[in-house]
């Protein structure tokens, strides 16, 4: 997964367009190593206040599509989507982009302590056509007794969004 905010972030003064030429190039380079290998290489696109390159699920598939990075995909991680208030909808038409989720309460809480859109998320992921992994990414206060409610909201809200057994 290409995370890595800071350092992927455009300096001031330096050209986007330079700058999204050379993360395609080094994202090229790296997936010339990973495909026949079987990795599948995946962009995460991070907030602004992580980065300044690829901040929205949107953006970050014009950005796949437009450079002709071939196989390489996404994550979609709903708590950088709420930051940058991208719609879940765009989701909708991404399900063979998509090679990973992330999901999170409000703030970044775990699942189960905060409100959160996860049910909502995970239903725009299913009628994408989604079918992988979905891993919970959040800050933990305290592991051992946020993780059990965690694993059971995000049950929950996967069993409420049609993803049967999860």
């Amino acid at each position: 997964v290409f995370g890595s905010g800071a350092s992927r972030t455009v300096p001031a003064g330096f050209s986007r367009d330079r700058a999204f030429d050379q993360f395609a190039d080094a994202i090229r380079l790296v997936n010339q190593q990973a495909s026949p290998r079987g990795v599948t290489l995946a962009v995460e696109p991070l907030h602004s206040e992580e980065t300044n390159l690829l901040n929205s699920v949107g953006e970050a598939a014009a950005f796949l599509k437009q450079r002709r990075l071939d196989g390489v995909r996404l994550v979609a991680d709903l708590w950088h989507m709420e930051c940058e208030g991208e719609q879940l909808k765009v989701l909708d038409d991404l399900g063979d982009v998509i090679a990973h989720a992330h999901v999170a309460a409000a703030e970044r809480r775990a699942p189960g302590q905060a409100t959160d859109r996860i049910e909502e998320f995970l239903r725009h992921l299913r009628q994408a056509g989604y079918v992988g992994a979905c891993s919970i990414e959040c800050r933990w206060l305290d592991f051992a007794t946020e993780l059990p409610a965690a694993v059971a909201r995000v049950r929950e809200a996967a069993a409420a969004a049609g993803w049967g057994a999860a």
